[in-house]
């Protein structure tokens, strides 16, 4: 998945791969299966996927993503390539902000 100009944006996303370039102040509620790549951004903030709904186990069977394996607090920021030093651009959303999303 590639999203690029977000701004002032929330999302829930179940993927393999997520590229976010040129956002700001968005949130991300994420299931990815490799690192999600960040390029140009700032403000960003990441939280484990929370949407639920009945056919949620059967999408991700199709789908082919595995459940257990969630890289959604591992970001590469392409503009930070300072070792040992986390990416001032981006940063977990406390618990204390998360939303939870469900459908029904």
């Amino acid at each position: 998945m590639f999203l690029k100009r977000c701004s002032n944006c929330t999302f829930a996303l179940a993927c393999q791969q997520l590229r976010i370039h040129d956002a700001t102040d968005t949130n991300f509620y994420l299931h990815v299966t490799g690192k999600a790549i960040i390029e140009d951004c700032d403000r960003l903030q990441f939280a484990p996927y929370t949407w639920t709904y009945p056919d949620i186990d059967a999408h991700y069977e199709v789908s082919g993503l595995d459940r257990s394996r969630n890289m959604w607090d591992q970001v590469d920021d392409f503009k930070w390539l300072k070792a040992g030093q986390p990416s001032p651009h981006w940063s977990v959303l406390p618990e204390s902000q998360r939303k939870e999303f469900a459908a029904e």
